[in-house]
């Protein structure tokens, strides 16, 4: 392994994450899986508001235990949390081998539902505790490259796998998090020099004055932290939507073919432009770019539902390229603002309850607006949700402060 200081550059740095950068395609491959199939696989069986319902509740219990998340990440390590999450989610695999009914469906997506808690903190504070600030934003974009080829390749299979049983699916979950585990456990034997301060030990528990410190520090970064607050919210709702309703549409729609390349887009727009973006926002101004990012994306989210013809593509191709410029920029500004310290898990914990909050509404509202005013009607809403965010963000971003000199990115 090549021996890293912070002035590593990024293809020395990039390269003593390999084995991270393979887990990371693994896990979103099952995971992928999992998750675009699991509206239809509880349509068998249930009726759609209260699958919606279901998912939602699921979601709501990572909610709960974000935040505490982020504790126990600073405690056990953020690489032996991740292999729990990974455990976790390979469970949720193997209950549906014995048949799909009500009760495998609602413990599988409460094995998935622990399986994301401790990914999106975890790899998040990986990187940052373990990146030079000057390769950061590229640093993210890979990370963003490599989950979006996982994800990729479970969408591409989504017209056939819907047609599989449940049992055939649930062995189908299995094999990525196995390849996953092992991975990870190679790079927990691969130790990464960490780029933090020195400090002393101390006992972490989870106490009121760790509430307090995550209190100072949010309000330290506001408007930054409001900022990834709302934006975490409304997109990750957003998302929710879309993944509920457009799988439904693949398969009963007769333009299933277009709406599956669409959701590829979504995924093949972070692979394409990630690293990209990343080079871009480590050089640029970030306030700038994530204006260019709010405009782009409200464009797309105004026209999402309008076709199902090629545009349909162009709009999610467009609506993800956004997505990707304002969240890279948005990490890379935050990682700046932030004092190298050992909060890391404590603060990507607390983004991710805000972003899980999200996505325990959305497949809810889906459900209930898919059946009472139908799939387009349930897009259009999302898209204004969205254009009112970006509204409101960009009023905030007036106040953000642009001090993050290029020299320290």
């Amino acid at each position: 392994m090549p021996s890293l200081n912070a002035k590593s550059s990024f293809t020395a740095v990039a390269a003593s994450f390999t084995p991270f950068w393979f887990f990371l395609l693994l896990f979103k491959f099952g995971a992928g899986i999992h998750y675009s199939l699991i509206a239809i696989l509880g349509g068998r069986i249930l009726p759609l508001p209260v699958v919606g319902l279901f998912i939602g509740i699921s979601v709501f219990i990572q909610l709960a235990l974000d935040v505490p998340s982020g504790f126990m990440l600073e405690r056990y390590g953020y690489l032996r949390m991740l292999r729990v999450s990974t455990i976790c989610f390979f469970l949720a695999g193997v209950v549906l081998i014995f048949g799909l009914s009500p009760l495998t469906f609602i413990l599988s997506i409460i094995f998935s539902s622990l399986g994301w808690l401790f990914f999106t903190p975890g790899i998040g504070a990986y990187l940052l505790a373990h990146s030079p600030v000057t390769v950061i934003g590229r640093m993210t974009g890979l990370q963003r490259t490599m989950q979006a080829i996982g994800m990729t390749m479970a969408v591409i299979g989504l017209p056939y796998f819907s047609q599989l049983s449940g049992s055939v699916i649930g062995l189908l979950v299995t094999y990525p998090f196995v390849g996953a585990f092992i991975v990870l456990t190679l790079a927990e034997r691969r130790p990464i020099p960490t780029f933090l301060p020195a400090r002393h030990r101390e006992r972490r528990h989870l106490a009121a004055t760790s509430f307090a410190t995550l209190r100072q520090i949010f309000q330290e970064l506001h408007p930054l932290s409001t900022i990834f607050l709302i934006y975490s919210i409304v997109l990750a709702a957003a998302y929710g939507l879309l993944w509920f309703t457009l799988p439904l549409l693949i398969a009963t729609n007769d333009s299933g073919p277009t709406i599956s390349l669409g959701l590829i887009a979504f995924d093949t727009t972070t692979i394409v432009s990630a690293l990209i973006i990343g080079r871009l926002v480590d050089a640029s101004n970030k306030k700038i770019l994530a204006y260019l990012a709010l405009a782009i994306i409200s464009f797309a989210a105004l026209f999402l539902w309008s076709t199902f013809q090629p545009l349909f593509i162009v709009l999610c191709f467009l609506f993800s390229f956004g997505d990707e410029i304002f969240t890279i920029s948005l990490w890379s500004w935050l990682d700046a603002r932030l004092p190298r310290g050992e909060r890391y898990g404590l603060i990507t914990g607390a983004l991710t309850f805000a972003e899980d909050l999200g996505w325990m509404a959305g497949p809810i509202i889906a459900g209930l607006l898919y059946t009472l005013v139908g799939p387009i009607n349930t897009l259009r809403y999302a898209g204004l949700a969205v254009v009112f965010c970006a509204i409101i963000i960009g009023l905030l971003l007036i106040k953000a402060r642009t001090s993050t000199a290029p020299a320290k990115n």
